[in-house]
């Protein structure tokens, strides 16, 4: 796959780094030359352009042909609304774009764009996760639903897991991710193997995002 990520601030900097790391082409282009001086070594092309001239970002689009564009401005809403225009009407289809309200992304889908991101509104849930779950990951199944991978506390290790009580907590274990060489190496233990747990182990689990930080708060305190 093949992107243009618009707009290289710390934001855009993140996200065209990521993706390349993910395995896709990535063309950034912004109007600094240091700010795309800064990043060439780290992406696929570089580009010193103003997207908020049509005929500029029409030359990036017919020249590199993407797949997909991100549109990475975050202070700048009329930049950005204005860019996305453009995008859609260049053929771009997959366009993710930031913003910073509720306002601005309701614009933002009435002018065709379908994936819109709130950097401080995703922070902020992370942010609460983390207090509330420590170090873990989740997906997303619905609103009482996720899939949770969970850094055990240290006072667990040497435990089975049986002794956990999950089902008694309205979770279901789904496997041990357990690491045996950084970071490369590891594999996945059913919970029918019972194993006993060790230090750097993470627990998958699924099941209701409160039952699983009120477990979290449990574990800490045995």
């Amino acid at each position: 796959m093949k992107y243009i990520v618009i707009g290289v601030g710390l934001y855009g900097k993140s996200l065209a780094t990521r993706l390349v790391e993910l395995g896709a082409e990535v063309i950034v282009v912004d109007k600094n030359e240091q700010t795309v001086a800064a990043i060439q070594d780290m992406v696929t092309e570089a580009v010193v352009a103003d997207c908020s001239d049509k005929e500029a970002l029409k030359e990036v689009i017919n020249r590199y042909k993407p797949d997909g564009a991100a549109v990475g401005f975050g202070e700048n809403f009329d930049a950005s609304m204005l860019v996305c225009i453009y995008l859609r009407e260049l053929g771009i289809t997959e366009i993710v774009a930031r913003t910073s309200s509720e306002i601005q992304a309701e614009i933002l889908r009435r002018i065709g764009i379908n994936w819109i991101i709130l950097p401080e509104q995703i922070m902020g849930e992370r942010i609460g996760e983390y207090i509330m779950l420590g170090e873990s990951e989740q997906i997303k199944l619905d609103s009482e639903t996720s899939i949770v991978r969970l850094k055990l506390p240290i006072n667990i290790h040497g435990k089975v897991l049986s002794e956990l009580s999950l089902k008694k907590h309205g979770i279901t274990p789904l496997f041990v991710h357990r690491v045996y060489i950084q970071p490369d190496l590891s594999k996945l233990i059913p919970p029918s193997e019972n194993p006993e747990l060790e230090e750097d182990d993470n627990l998958i689990v699924i099941g209701s995002p409160r039952r699983i930080a009120k477990f979290i708060s449990h574990l800490k305190k045995e």
